[in-house]
């Protein structure tokens, strides 16, 4: 046999096959695509807010008591069961961390940052609240592995009363605006290699620094003496030296008048002891140095300021059902 002609007339035959067999009418298949939104807060007025705009599915974010960082089973049928007497579905949820806000301003930023013991904790914070999404229903937990959120200058109004994260680099300007010599010190801070590469000189940057400090603790020097009326080697010790440590740790670090409040803070501390309990100034000294390390590591001025993000973000959970809308982000919206 020809196997050649085996072969086209076999492919000849099953192609006039096909040609004669009716081609059925394509369906339209269902659109697998849901309208939903991830705002918060969740409860009856947010609720019915997003329910008049014909979203039915949602990211909600439960009512967590305390200052426990995972949801308990009842507090997410809670907030599954008001969802649904409103007609929307939670698809998702997300735990009180790992949003998409700048890591300087999480409250838990242990997980990101490698901070053991306290991210042992939180992870199995969020292993309990995983646990806890699957007794109660909910399918999915949202999170964001995200170091400095989502950028933007403003919100711009988009299409229906939606408003979008915008940003634009024209209009983009840092809290606090550093100068040339001031943004290559930063750099020196975060990786010197990689500025010694980059074509500077980070040790007269660094010599420049010395140089300067060296300067204003000559100038305290010489104010001080006058002051008190008497300078002995004693002052050059290492007591006073972990004092100014001390101001700069409970005052908070990386602002300067952070320091400032703590320089005047631990002073009027130390000559309210040292005259009515002269034997507790030591023991204050070090509780306090240990507190700043442990407790507030950014001092005073960092813990008033989370406190202040803390208020505003509690404040901003309750929106004006007349003017609140949803949001376009890749996270949790934030103010």
């Amino acid at each position: 046999m020809n196997r050649r002609r085996f072969v086209t007339v076999s492919g000849a035959a099953a192609a006039a096959s096909l040609t004669s067999m009716p081609v059925a009418a394509a369906t339209p298949g269902r659109a697998l695509m849901k309208l939903g939104c991830q705002s918060a807060p969740t409860n009856d007025t947010h609720l019915k807010y997003l329910a008049r705009y014909g979203v039915r599915n949602i990211c909600g974010y439960p009512e967590i008591a305390g200052d426990r960082i995972y949801a308990t089973v009842d507090e997410l049928k809670q907030m599954r069961d008001l969802a649904e007497k409103n007609g929307i579905t939670v698809d998702c949820t997300a735990p009180p961390f790992l949003e998409s806000s700048h890591i300087d301003k999480e409250k838990h930023p242990a997980i990101m940052l490698a901070e053991s013991p306290q991210r042992d904790r939180d992870i199995e914070s969020l292993q309990t609240m995983i646990k806890n999404c699957a007794a109660a229903g909910i399918p999915s937990i949202k999170y964001n592995m995200s170091l400095l959120g989502v950028i933007r200058t403003e919100r711009t109004p988009g299409r229906g009363d939606a408003r979008y994260s915008t940003w634009r680099l024209k209009e983009a300007h840092p809290s606090t605006p550093l100068t040339r010599a001031g943004k290559v010190l930063v750099a020196i801070r975060d990786s010197e290699t990689r500025v010694l590469f980059s074509g500077y000189s980070p040790a007269a940057y660094k010599l420049f620094v010395f140089v300067v400090s060296a300067a204003l603790a000559g100038i305290a020097g010489a104010l001080y003496a006058p002051q008190v009326g008497i300078i002995t080697p004693a002052k050059i010790g290492v007591l006073p030296s972990i004092e100014m440590v001390v101001w700069v740790a409970a005052g908070g670090r990386g602002t300067l008048y952070g320091a400032v409040l703590g320089a005047f803070g631990v002073n009027w501390i130390q000559s309210w002891l040292t005259t009515s309990y002269p034997d507790l100034w030591l023991l204050f000294l070090g509780g306090l140095f240990m507190g700043a390390v442990l407790f507030f590591p950014d001092g005073i001025v960092g813990a008033l300021g989370r406190l202040g993000a803390r208020v505003r973000r509690i404040v901003s959970r309750r929106p004006d059902p007349a003017v609140s809308t949803p949001s376009v982000s890749l996270g949790r919206p934030t103010p």
